[in-house]
């Protein structure tokens, strides 16, 4: 469990907890200092409190991101029948 220094695509917004696998915390994340480790020191240090309006955009925000992946992640095909295989009318 590691603490985001900064905004991570993918990962979590600064001071949030989140859970990486053990070799891109040790190997990418705390190396380049965007995220420490998750002790009661570094939770009081990175500790971020937002106004309540804030902290409402943040969630739609990440609603609205998870949203998109999800839907950039769907593809659809249409099989329709042409005259001359390319055109529909």
């Amino acid at each position: 469990v590691i603490l985001t220094s900064n905004d991570l695509d993918n990962v979590g917004y600064i001071g949030e907890e989140v859970s990486v696998k053990a070799g891109f915390a040790r190997n990418f994340l705390i190396p380049q200092r965007k995220a420490v480790y998750a002790t009661e020191d570094n939770r009081d240090t990175y500790k971020v409190e937002y106004l309540p309006e804030v902290a409402e955009q943040m969630t739609k925000a990440r609603e609205l991101s998870l949203l998109r992946r999800k839907v950039e992640a769907v593809s659809l095909t249409f099989d329709r029948a042409t005259t001359d295989g390319y055109t529909l009318f």
